[in-house]
């Protein structure tokens, strides 16, 4: 313990501040997880709306010092990637399958037509480039 009265002050002052930014990082961990439970249950509105939210989060813990600039530009960013991630999931998920329903369609319509066609078969000879 300090013995100055300076030192005293300044240590009530410190413990003011690590309370501030604890509840602030807590916080912010707390809605990073909602909006990565929004990610999971692939509610896209959700997510876009979570994903404001936290962002605005992240940039008043920034603006308080809280976090680093750098770490919070990364963390910014993993997030929105995740959704761009999920939005491309949700895209291509019915695109896929619609391909796949037209692959088995040009299957079944080879096999009738193969069925339909009757086979010619004729021998057929070649010239070799020494005969010419």
């Amino acid at each position: 313990m300090a013995n100055i009265k300076s030192a005293k002050k300044r240590i009530n002052t410190i413990a003011r501040r690590r309370d501030e930014n604890r509840l602030v990082r807590s916080t912010l961990r707390t809605q990073i997880k909602k909006y990565k439970k929004t990610l999971d249950a692939k509610d896209l509105t959700a997510a876009e709306a979570s994903l404001r939210e936290t962002i605005s989060l992240i940039d008043s813990a920034r603006a308080k010092g809280v976090l680093h600039k750098n770490n919070a530009a990364n963390k910014v960013a993993r997030l929105s990637s995740a959704l761009n991630k999920l939005k491309k999931e949700l895209e291509t998920t019915p695109v896929q399958e619609t391909k796949e329903e037209v692959k088995a369609e040009a299957v079944v319509a080879e096999v009738v037509e193969e069925e339909k066609k009757p086979v010619k078969r004729t021998r057929k000879t070649t010239k070799t480039t020494e005969e010419k």
